[in-house]
């Protein structure tokens, strides 16, 4: 995994780092999630706020706080993704579908991407077969930076996750039509966001 994580571990930058990555995930999920408390009756996760299902998490976000919130983003998705595994870029991107459409989903389509089991668990196989994958990149693009390869594998990601969107759309558009915009729009911040890692 050295090839993701250039710093050792216990390196007090390395762990500014993945502080920093965490934070630029999870701002963003928070920032498309809202601090509104949703009662959407089609909604599978039931009372939902800043994206914390009352089903799916366990919990009643009716006065949860922003910090609250972030710490169970933590918890229950940037671990189970393996976020300090991936670069800043493909860690957005996992994050925030794990979010929207839950960690086994985001699972399954990394590891689609990437050729490995499609068990909805990232582990040590699929992290490797990522940085495998990226390796072959940046090989096969002339020397092109981790950078430029973790933002064009992330946006790569997304456009997987927009054709999945399409397909559950299509398949119950009595209760899926109606978030087809919004669920896109969200998809395109994303997109955009992710090409800012590119002028950083």
């Amino acid at each position: 995994m050295a090839a993701m994580n250039p710093a050792h571990p216990e390196d007090p930058n390395q762990l500014v780092y993945e502080k920093r990555k965490f934070s630029e995930a999870v701002a963003f999920v928070l920032y498309s999630e809202g601090d509104k408390l949703s009662l959407d009756p089609q909604d599978p996760g039931g009372k939902t706020k800043w994206g914390i299902s009352e089903r799916y998490d366990e919990v009643d976000p009716t006065s949860l706080t922003k910090v609250d919130a972030e710490r169970i983003f933590y918890k229950n998705y940037w671990i189970p993704i393996c976020g300090s595994n991936l670069g800043p870029a493909i860690s957005m991107a996992v994050l925030d579908f794990a979010v929207h459409s839950g960690v086994a989903r985001a699972g399954v389509l990394l590891q689609k991407m990437v050729g490995t089991k499609q068990d909805g668990i990232i582990g040590p196989k699929t992290l490797n077969a990522v940085v495998d994958q990226l390796g072959t990149m940046m090989i096969d693009g002339g020397g092109i930076s981790y950078q430029e390869v973790d933002v064009t594998f992330a946006v790569a990601f997304t456009e997987e996750r927009m054709a999945w969107i399409c397909r559950i759309v299509k398949s119950q558009p009595k209760t899926r039509l109606k978030y087809l915009v919004g669920w896109m729009r969200r998809v395109f911040r994303l997109q955009k966001k992710l090409m800012e890692y590119y002028a950083t």
